[in-house]
């Protein structure tokens, strides 16, 4: 077992001050208090941790050892104090999240997020849009998309990719031969996309393909899983609502081309508590992956 830590760290003061009376002054006990808490840890060890030459010392091995782990020991506990200090007196953090992100990654365990952050107001949202005042009423945002601009620090999260899903059973109403007929979901206006879609697929788009646009992906989902056309999940999601067997999966994985960010105001980029956030949703984000 190992000796009480107030010994320990004697050690690291008199080896890092190279005097028994400075370290005496810094742990404010005196000299002999020193020495004699010096010589109780050599006879638990056996050996000296310091040679004695002429009015000086000199760490031995063990002493220069025992010194480094405590030093890095203190240092870890600084930092540790001064993120909880920072804690403390940082204000509520607002953290605006797409919908369609947090369910995949977020709401699964929201008491743990609770508990880990308590000044996070975790706000939802169907859809972004570059410079829009929902995005510059928050101080994190996690989208994906365009960069939401320089007053911005933005970091990388994860590729997005996409999962056509449908109705369970209804892959005969939606694709004529190897044409995919839709209806078609689409949200955010985008309906350019949907002849690169059917070629991954496999399929072509029939002439008379129809788009329906809707105002999320939350939406569109819900619409496909009504029987009202093929729709575009993200992965994650497409693969829960298959797991439920509210949908079917259609043909493979799509990249979208966009990645998922997080995006923090510049003058919160140094909170420590922002940045232990941003590693926890990365250390969850890599847990998810595996």
């Amino acid at each position: 077992m190992p000796p009480p830590f107030h010994l320990i760290l004697t050690i690291e003061a008199v080896t890092r001050l190279g005097s028994f009376k400075l370290a005496a002054d810094e742990l404010l006990i005196t000299a002999s208090a020193v020495s004699h808490r010096v010589r109780k840890l050599e006879a638990l060890l056996g050996h000296r941790l310091f040679e004695r030459l002429g009015q000086g010392i000199r760490p031995t091995e063990g002493a220069l050892r025992l010194s480094a782990i405590v030093g890095r020991a203190k240092g870890e506990v600084d930092r540790a104090w001064r993120e909880l200090a920072a804690d403390t007196a940082q204000a509520s953090v607002r953290v605006s999240c797409l919908a369609a992100f947090a369910g995949n990654y977020l709401l699964d365990d929201v008491a743990d997020l609770q508990q880990r952050f308590p000044q996070v107001e975790l706000n939802l949202a169907t859809a972004f849009f570059k410079g829009s005042p929902r995005e510059l009423l928050n101080d994190v945002v996690i989208s994906c998309g365009p960069d939401p601009g320089p007053e911005w620090m933005t970091r990388p999260l994860l590729p997005l990719e996409m999962r056509a899903v449908i109705a369970p059973g209804s892959a005969a109403g939606f694709i004529i031969g190897n044409r995919l007929k839709g209806p078609l979901l689409s949200y955010g206006g985008d309906t350019t996309s949907w002849p690169r879609i059917a070629a991954i697929l496999g399929l072509e788009l029939h002439g008379e393909a129809k788009v329906i646009t809707l105002d999320s992906v939350e939406a569109a989902c819900t619409a496909a899983e009504r029987g009202v056309g093929v729709a575009l999940a993200p992965v994650a999601t497409a693969q829960r609502l298959a797991q439920a067997g509210r949908v079917e999966l259609l043909g493979p994985p799509i990249r979208s081309g966009l990645t998922y960010w997080i995006a923090v105001k510049r003058d919160l980029h140094d909170s420590p508590m922002v940045e232990r956030f941003r590693r926890w949703l990365t250390a969850r984000l890599s847990e998810t992956a595996d």
